[in-house]
């Protein structure tokens, strides 16, 4: 009896081992299958240079909601304009 359960650990540990190898298989598949896709949109051989100064016109977000996680928003209705050139950054004191 002593032997069964002996065997019975080593056992069951490399079945485990062999399910997770399979899961891991079929999941490299996918993202090779992903990868060897064709972009759907490319981007130009030789793009023209963008001048930041030159630029008009502006960006804006309108009650922008946005959460990480779905049952703690990050964000809440918030709304700003960035005009033409412009950087900004949302970064959050602790």
């Amino acid at each position: 009896m002593f032997d069964s359960f002996s065997l019975y650990g080593p056992l069951n540990y490399f079945g485990s081992y062999y399910r997770q190898l399979q899961k891991n298989f079929v999941d490299m598949e996918k993202m090779l299958d992903l990868l060897a896709q064709e972009p759907e949109i490319r981007d130009l051989p030789r793009p023209a240079p963008i001048n930041p100064a030159q630029m008009r016109g502006k960006v804006t977000f309108q009650n922008v909601v946005f959460a990480y996680d779905p049952r703690v928003p990050t964000l809440r209705g918030i709304s700003f304009d960035i005009p033409a050139g412009k950087t900004v950054a949302l970064a959050r004191l602790f």
